[in-house]
């Protein structure tokens, strides 16, 4: 497993980047800077994912102009918000470390990174394969977007990372009340893991925390109207729930997966305070969408 340089491990990364006959490389880092082409060379083939998300690109952490010189290259780009990982890996190894895609990680930064092979490395290939999904990948217009976005640079000193919140809104038009009873299967559990870095990203678009909660609905109860947006309470085993806001709806082959929000009320109230503002509650009613504005107050009431 061989370390690092005093220099520190770009010139190492790259002497395996510039090899010729290479497998193709899928670089997860979240940060790219502008210098990112010189310091990280990819090419036509490989993969590049990282936080383009409007708030890194804004604040400098990203460069639009490096992704736009990748793109010229051939190299396939994917935005994940919130991905913090550096980690470029291929079919032969990994390496696994502290540096961003950077002129600043490389010449200012005291920065680690190891060479991975054999099992080790397979896993870390396949994490970093699933995070490139078509429904994140960015194309020339998505790019040309991110160009015209003005950059303000960070000042000196250390940054003070904002503490996101999900909150119950003051009043709402419809409000969905559901019901579960259950507990996935591993096999769901499995595929809902598989998908779960997709949600983080529509929630840190968002602007709200990537900690989710999620619902499983069956095939035959996919008109359930859940869209991203809505709001929802869902009642599991008759407890009652803290609302949440839906941030993703995904389709799995026998089920829909509804990703939220949840608001950290002061608060849950009983399945009979709930009972008596909507009496229809019982038991087996799968879900139910409210629309009257003075009973969807009083539900959202009962959590304050």
């Amino acid at each position: 497993m061989p370390g690092y340089p005093v220099s520190g491990p770009w010139p190492e990364i790259r002497r395996d980047l510039n090899k010729k006959r290479r497998p193709p490389i899928i670089a997860a880092v979240g940060y790219v800077g502008v210098d990112a082409p010189s310091v990280m060379p990819l090419k036509s083939g490989d993969f590049l994912v990282c936080d383009a998300s409007t708030p890194a690109i804004r604040k400098g952490l990203t460069s639009a102009k490096a992704l736009t010189a990748y793109r010229r290259l051939g190299v396939r780009i994917f935005s994940s918000p919130g991905l913090h990982a550096k980690v470029l890996t291929c079919s032969a190894y990994s390496w696994v470390g502290s540096a961003n895609a950077s002129a600043n990680s490389e010449d200012n930064l005291n920065e680690a990174s190891v060479r991975i092979r054999g099992a080790d490395s397979d896993g870390i290939f396949d994490w970093a394969n699933s995070l490139a999904t078509e429904d994140i990948e960015l194309v020339d217009t998505d790019i040309e977007k991110l160009r015209a976005i003005p950059v303000i640079r960070l000042g000196a000193g250390p940054r003070v990372r904002r503490r996101l919140r999900q909150v119950l809104p003051s009043s709402l038009t419809s409000l969905y009340l559901t019901e579960t009873d259950g507990w996935p299967t591993a096999k769901e559990a499995k595929a809902v893991e598989g998908i779960r870095h997709r949600a983080r990203s529509a929630a840190l678009e968002a602007g709200l925390p990537a900690s989710l909660e999620y619902l499983l609905f069956p095939i035959e109860n996919r008109a359930v109207g859940l869209r991203s947006g809505g709001w929802l309470v869902n009642i599991h085993r008759g407890h009652v729930r803290r609302p949440g806001k839906v941030v993703r709806v995904a389709r799995l082959p026998d089920a829909d997966v509804i990703w939220y929000s949840v608001v950290k009320s002061p608060s849950r109230p009983p399945i009979g305070a709930l009972r008596a503002i909507v009496p229809d509650l019982q038991p087996g009613f799968d879900f139910k969408k409210l629309t009257d504005v003075a009973t969807i107050d009083r539900v959202l009431n009962l959590f304050r």
